[in-house]
């Protein structure tokens, strides 16, 4: 876990630096390296947060759990005490705080910072190694589940059957959208309320000194977080929703289907089997195909609705359609990464090839829409990014811009058909 971590770091590290490189510019006064270093120790930290409560409950879903919880409540709050007046202090108490609070892209290293999380590491790692000896270790294979109790108890039996999903269903894509509706339930459920309904009041609530102050923020860290003028409340949407979290909301879950809609049935050895249907191979494709793309769109309306609706709680004048337009293009180019998983899935057979490559795309392309929006001589470039042609019109403000919804579909069908193609040429193997 620690070395993936190092790994994934690493590797983010030199795509930034790689990309600025081979493109000839210059990021000089941005601590990449910094912001990478704080990034791989704060990573340690939430490691070894789930290995201690991994090593005292024996339940990776416990461990999971309890780490995305802690990650998350400590991300919104060092996001908003700030916000409230005597409680800015209290920010300390979070580990978030001590892995961006310096800024670190800015500033440098902040060596004290990373003190405490690699100190707060070396305790919990303590931790873990007391809870597994201490432990009392019991066998899996005979063990249940607490969804296995969940279903078999009479009073929660259908619901949790209705969020795990089934397999005994009548269709490929409804098979496939049984098997993600969990995922999308959560999904759901954080865009409509956090990344919608709850900014526009807490956007309404800010004092106007603190939007002031925002306006010194470096313009840098803006254009890679989306771009906008925090001042106005499309601008505050812009940063804090569509300009980054939007697009990987939806990306979560069509590139969790795109990436398991063929490898992953191979992976699982059970491509065999539904091949043995009479059916052909594109419509297994066209099918998981449509899956991916109803729930693009469904996480689309969803944020549409929680932003729509914080906006208008707030009362805060924003364009309803000038909303949907943006929505529209999310969804857009989160299922452009979507088909490149799934383009991928149909031509390797591999599940983390699909993966990995579209993350990977989405990451290097993200970046390098970022850094054209304040270095001119990338202007020409970055119309290869489809980051540029999702805000690059600011359509919060100006509403759509047809001929960028245009390029986005266009590459949608073009991956999309590169699927059908390398999925019919491909000789079809089980995996060992």
């Amino acid at each position: 876990m620690v070395l993936l971590t190092a790994v994934t770091v690493l590797i983010l590290w030199a795509a930034m630096v790689l990309t600025a490189a081979l493109l000839d510019v210059s990021i000089a006064g941005m601590h990449v390296g910094a912001l990478s270093l704080h990034l791989f120790v704060s990573s340690l930290f939430y490691g070894f947060l789930a290995l201690a409560v991994g090593g005292w409950t024996g339940n990776w879903g416990t461990a999971i759990g309890a780490t995305v919880g802690v990650m998350v409540v400590s991300f919104f709050a060092v996001g908003i005490l700030p916000l409230l007046e005597g409680a800015e202090e209290f920010v300390r108490a979070f580990p978030w705080h001590y892995f961006d609070g310096s800024d670190p892209l800015i500033n440098g290293i902040a060596w004290d910072h990373l003190a405490i999380l690699g100190a707060a590491s070396a305790v919990l790692g303590a931790i873990a190694l007391v809870g597994v000896n201490r432990r009392d270790l019991k066998g899996q294979s005979v063990g249940t589940t607490l969804l296995d109790r969940l279903r078999a108890h009479p009073l929660t039996e259908k619901a949790v059957g209705r969020l795990a999903g089934s397999a005994r269903v009548s269709s490929i894509w409804l098979k496939t959208a049984s098997e993600h509706q969990g995922l999308f339930l959560i999904t759901a459920i954080y865009t409509f309320l956090i990344q919608g309904l709850v900014m526009g009041p807490l956007y309404g609530a800010m004092p106007r000194s603190a939007l002031d102050a925002f306006q010194d923020f470096p313009q840098e860290m803006l254009a890679l977080l989306g771009g906008g003028d925090i001042s106005t409340a499309e601008g505050f949407y812009q940063i804090e929703t569509y300009g980054m979290m939007a697009p990987i909301l939806v990306m979560i879950m069509t590139i969790a289907i795109g990436a398991g809609a063929l490898a992953g049935e191979e992976s699982r050895r059970t491509m065999s089997l539904l091949l043995a249907n009479p059916i052909s191979r594109s419509r297994i494709v066209a099918e998981k195909a449509a899956t991916m793309t109803l729930y693009a769109f469904l996480v689309g309306i969803v944020t549409f609705a929680g932003v729509a609706l914080g906006a208008l709680l707030a009362d805060l004048g924003m364009s309803t359609a000038n909303i949907a337009a943006t929505s529209f293009l999310q969804v857009l180019v989160g299922l452009g990464f979507g088909a490149l998983a799934l383009a991928l899935s149909a031509g390797t057979g591999r599940q983390k090839v699909a993966i990995f490559g579209a993350i990977g795309a989405a990451l290097v392309l993200h970046m390098l829409n970022g850094l054209a929006e304040f270095d001119e001589t990338m202007a020409d470039v970055a119309v290869l990014s489809p980051f540029h042609y999702y805000l690059g019109n600011d359509p919060l403000n100006n509403g759509m811009d047809w001929s960028h919804a245009a390029v986005l579909l266009a590459i949608c069908a073009v991956l999309l058909a590169a699927s059908f193609v390398l999925f019919e040429r491909r000789d079809i193997r089980q995996r060992d």
